[in-house]
C-alpha cells in the first residue's frame, strides 16, 4: 500500500479528483448563495411577519378588557386540558398495570389511549405556556404604559405639587 502512493493512478485520480472538485465548487458557489440568501430571506420575513401579528395582538388586548378576558379564560382551559390529559394518562396506566382490561386488543386500547394522552397533553401545555408568556408580556406592557402616564403627569404638574397623595 505504501508503494501505491506514487504510482501514476495514485496521481492522475488526486489530480482528476481535484479538478473535479474546483470546478463543482465553481459552478455550484452561486446557485447555492442564491438559494440560502432565499431562504434567509423567507425565514426573515416569516419571523417579521409573525412579530408583527404578536404585537398587534399585544396592542389590542392593552385597550379591550374583554379580549383579555377571553384569553385567561382560554389560558385556564389550555390548563385544565393539560391536567386531564395526564389524568387520563395515569388512568390509562393503572388499568394496564393491574390488568383490568384483558387481552390483546384492551392492551391496545390502553397503550394508544395513554399515546394519545400524552401528545393532546403536550400540546395542551405549549398552548398553556404560549398563552401564559403572552399575558404575562401584556401585564408587563400595561404597567409600562401606566407608569409612562405616572411620569408625565409628574413632568406636568406644578412645581411643589405631589401626585403621590
Amino acid at each position: 500500500m505504501p508503494n501505491e502512493m506514487f504510482t501514476w493512478y495514485w496521481f492522475f485520480s488526486v489530480i482528476v479528483v481535484g479538478i473535479l472538485i474546483n470546478l463543482a465548487s465553481t459552478y455550484l458557489k452561486n446557485p447555492l448563495d442564491s438559494l440560502m440568501s432565499s431562504f434567509s430571506r423567507k425565514w426573515r420575513d416569516s419571523v417579521k411577519s409573525r412579530k408583527d401579528a404578536y404585537n398587534l395582538k399585544l396592542a389590542l388586548h392593552l385597550y379591550d378588557p374583554e379580549l383579555v378576558t377571553i384569553t385567561e379564560f382560554q389560558q385556564l382551559r389550555a390548563t385544565l386540558s393539560m391536567y386531564f390529559f395526564v389524568s387520563a394518562m395515569v388512568v390509562g396506566n393503572i388499568l394496564l398495570e393491574y390488568g383490568h382490561l384483558t387481552g390483546l386488543v384492551g392492551k391496545f386500547f390502553i397503550v394508544t389511549f395513554v399515546f394519545i394522552s400524552i401528545f393532546l397533553g403536550l400540546g395542551a401545555l405549549k398552548d398553556q405556556h404560549m398563552l401564559r408568556e403572552f399575558l404575562s408580556d401584556l401585564e408587563q406592557k400595561k404597567f409600562k404604559r401606566t407608569n409612562d402616564k405616572y411620569i408625565e403627569q409628574q413632568k406636568n404638574a406644578p412645581e411643589g405639587a405631589s401626585l403621590n397623595n
